[in-house]
């Protein structure tokens, strides 16, 4: 309920949170390490199809182009899930929609260890995909609910449970596919999926209430919102290029299966260390100021790329570069947002946010797949790559920042909102 401060005002939504000892507190943490365990099984997987593409290639003969549609169609519909999920969640509440995705993300799982025809495998990895979108955002929109003084690097922390699932799975799966092949390896994947993430995801419950204060109408009009839109949707042409294709690349490049596994492997490192560290550090100098770093070295990386990467010593270097700044960059814009929007905007409006990169989530590794296809190299691609990544930029700096989201420490929102306690 909420409750009047001296005065006789009405409490913050961060002044309600910071009365309360959980707030910051043991239980806060236990929820991160939930929301990590979640997003490490779930969202790993997808991150990591890069592993599973050469198999999929040589079970259905099929060129890098066609399947890569597959871990697109994953990717793609994860994102498109970003608003919907936002919405749900408005409605609903975090819990609910959480199990739900982590449900039909373990069935697509499995069903994909049934297909017979190359195209059954788009069906399955939709369900993938749509699972994922479910649990990604509502898990860390739900964590942050927990946290005040140290929400940059909560977040980032519980985000990093991404990176987890990219150092961890693939040489597993790579390992089981050995072993077992495929089609079982992913029927344990599913099963443990299932059982671990149901646990950790009853735990997520809701800190203040996610009845939705603005419209999403409002928040497409709003000129800031529209140019945050707009940079997903331009560098995400590029971004998930390295982790679908840096696998097959290391492997023309004379890299062993398991070598490339292991570079995959360390870009998921890289990439927990951008999301924590870098979270740590926005909490101190502020998120913007890392976004602005992050997009600036997404580019660096991608240039060393496609000039050394025919020297394994530089591939492992683009690995360190990409891992760290794209993982900054996932974990420090939802922070962003928040301060900019409030607290109990940001499911919403980072579903928004994410949704801007749909269209080229769908397209971009399928490009990159049909230009190897067409010309057998990936020079073209990751040139191209860069150029979105740059161009995004040049969007984010125009962006006008409101002094929440440019002070080091996170500042409660203007509004007087009254706060509602969920129980």
């Amino acid at each position: 309920k909420p409750t009047k401060e001296q005065g006789g005002r009405t409490a913050t939504v961060e002044q309600q949170q910071e009365q309360d000892s959980r707030v910051d507190g043991w239980w806060a943490w236990l929820l991160v390490a939930c929301g990590f365990t979640v997003l490490t099984f779930t969202m790993g997987l997808g991150y990591s199809f890069g592993v599973l593409l050469v198999p999929f290639t040589e079970e259905f003969h099929q060129g890098r182009g066609v399947i890569s549609w597959v871990g697109s169609l994953c990717l793609g519909f994860q994102l498109a899930m970003g608003a919907v999920s936002g919405f749900l969640c408005s409605s609903y509440g975090f819990r609910p929609i959480i199990l739900t995705g982590i449900w039909i993300a373990s069935l697509g799982i499995l069903l994909s260890s049934f297909v017979t025809q190359f195209w059954m495998l788009y069906v399955a990895w939709s369900l993938v995909g749509l699972g994922q979108g479910l649990t990604y955002i509502p898990s860390f929109s739900c964590v942050s609910q927990w946290f005040v003084k140290r929400r940059g690097f909560a977040v980032g922390l519980c985000i990093s449970g991404v990176g987890a699932g990219n150092l961890l799975i693939p040489p597993i799966i790579e390992l089981a596919i050995e072993h077992y092949g495929w089609r079982v390896s992913l029927r344990g994947y599913a099963v443990l999926n299932l059982i671990v993430l149901t646990a950790a995801g009853a735990l997520l419950n809701q800190r203040v209430s996610t009845k939705m204060m603005v419209s999403y109408s409002t928040l497409i009009r709003d000129i800031r919102c529209q140019l945050f839109w707009l940079v997903n949707f331009v560098g995400s042409f590029g971004y998930f290029l390295p982790f679908v294709h840096l696998t097959p690349y290391a492997i023309d490049q004379g890299f062993s299966k398991e070598s490339a596994a292991l570079l995959l492997s360390s870009l998921g490192a890289f990439s927990i260390f951008g999301r924590i560290a870098l979270g740590y550090v926005g909490d101190w100098c502020g998120h913007v100021i890392i976004l602005r770093v992050s997009l600036a070295m997404l580019v660096v990386s991608s240039v060393v790329w496609v000039l050394l990467g025919p020297y394994h010593f530089w591939l492992f270097v683009v690995s360190a570069l990409y891992g760290t700044f794209a993982g900054s960059w996932v974990s420090s814009s939802p922070v962003v947002l928040a301060q900019m929007f409030g607290i109990q905007q940001m499911a919403s409006v980072s579903g928004l946010f994410v949704s801007g990169a749909v269209p080229g989530t769908f397209t971009g590794a399928p490009i990159a797949g049909w230009i190897f296809d067409e010309t057998g190299s990936y020079t073209i691609a990751i040139w191209l790559a860069a150029a979105s990544q740059l161009l995004s930029l040049v969007i984010f700096l125009f962006i006008p920042m409101s002094p929440a989201a440019t002070v080091p420490v996170p500042t409660p929102p203007p509004d007087k909102k009254e706060y509602t306690e969920i129980p």
